[in-house]
């Protein structure tokens, strides 16, 4: 399937998705003990509407220059691996620091992607935090106000899972579920969870 790399250390270990793989006919969270990370070349992009999710379409090939690295690990705050081929593709990225979940405060903040094809932020609001809560992955209500990515996707699709969230030029979290009724709204999870969900913290 398509995600979206949250974070890569200097080490090269990576998070993505922000929430776990799950088997989609009987909904419980896969086990893995491996997987690979390619790079996707997007297609297309179906809108969202309300009730009707939209969804990021490309292709994955299977080749060695479009591989990335391993996924080591499948958990419930998202896959976590090592990024073995990440010259190319994030040459670009600069390092940022994790925020404390107790900084995060409602109001501005933004969503980084590449789905128009060029990596840009775009801007959203925190509605609510929920620090502490059961199902980490809802820890932040998001709403997106960005003219530009509402036009291109409607709100929030499949395939944005795993999109870094930045507030005050820090990392505070990932994109992880769109409300059915409204795809300009959903939920993220706090970067430092997923940190600490491999003990890199």
């Amino acid at each position: 399937g398509i995600g979206t790399v949250t974070y890569i250390t200097e080490d090269g270990s990576f998070a993505a998705l922000g929430h776990g793989i799950s088997d989609c006919d009987l909904g419980v969270q896969m086990d893995i003990s491996g997987g690979s990370v390619y790079q996707t070349d997007i297609t297309s992009i179906t809108k969202g509407k309300a009730k009707d999710p939209g969804e990021v379409i490309g292709t994955i090939d299977y080749v060695p220059e479009k591989y990335l690295g391993n996924i080591r690990i499948n958990t419930a705050c998202g896959i976590f691996g090592v990024m073995e081929n990440q010259q190319q593709t994030f040459q670009n990225g600069h390092l940022m620091e994790v925020a404390d979940a107790s900084s995060i405060k409602t109001g501005k903040a933004f969503i980084r992607s590449s789905i128009s094809g060029e990596s840009r932020d775009y801007t959203i609001e925190i509605e609510k935090i929920s620090l502490g809560i059961k199902d980490a992955q809802k820890a932040l209500r998001i709403k997106i106000t960005d003219p530009d990515l509402i036009a291109l996707t409607g709100g929030i699709i499949q395939g944005l899972s795993g999109s870094p969230i930045i507030q005050n030029g820090k990392l505070i979290g990932a994109v992880t579920h769109v409300f059915v009724d409204d795809p300009t709204r959903g939920y993220g999870i706090c970067a430092e969870t997923m940190v600490e969900e491999v003990g890199e913290r």
